[in-house]
């Protein structure tokens, strides 16, 4: 369950219509993040959820490569954002597999994955000067 801008969260929903934004919710007495959309915080059971855009920026937190027989492998990969909050999403742009852990992605709003998933993409690492 993601929540994007212009569409309004329901249990079963996992759309990701495109050019949205990635929504959570915060906890206005606790501030702990809230990932799928609930009427009580898990943490302290406040009732006062209030909802924030996320920056989109991440790491990936874990990843595994699972085999499927005649077909390429399915990786699943976990990215844990700025605002302290995991989810499952789909990686684009580089082969499977290749995105090592710590790796910092952005999310990319443009592109609708066919599993419903939240898409990022990784951030080139910015190449420091040689010290001299």
């Amino acid at each position: 369950m993601y929540a994007f801008a212009g569409h309004k969260p329901t249990p079963s929903s996992t759309v990701q219509p495109s050019g949205g934004t990635l929504r959570f919710q915060r906890c206005c007495w606790c501030t702990d993040t809230v990932m799928r959309p609930r009427l009580l915080c898990p943490s302290c059971g406040g009732a006062d959820l209030g909802w924030e855009s996320s920056t989109g920026v991440g790491r990936v937190h874990s990843w595994l490569k699972t085999p499927r027989r005649g077909h390429t492998p399915s990786v699943a990969v976990v990215v844990e954002l700025a605002e302290g909050f995991r989810l499952r999403a789909q990686i684009v742009g580089v082969r499977p597999g290749d995105v090592p852990v710590g790796a910092r992605v952005r999310f990319d709003p443009f592109h609708v994955a066919g599993d419903h998933l939240p898409v990022f993409r990784v951030e080139p690492t910015p190449v420091s000067p040689p010290n001299r």
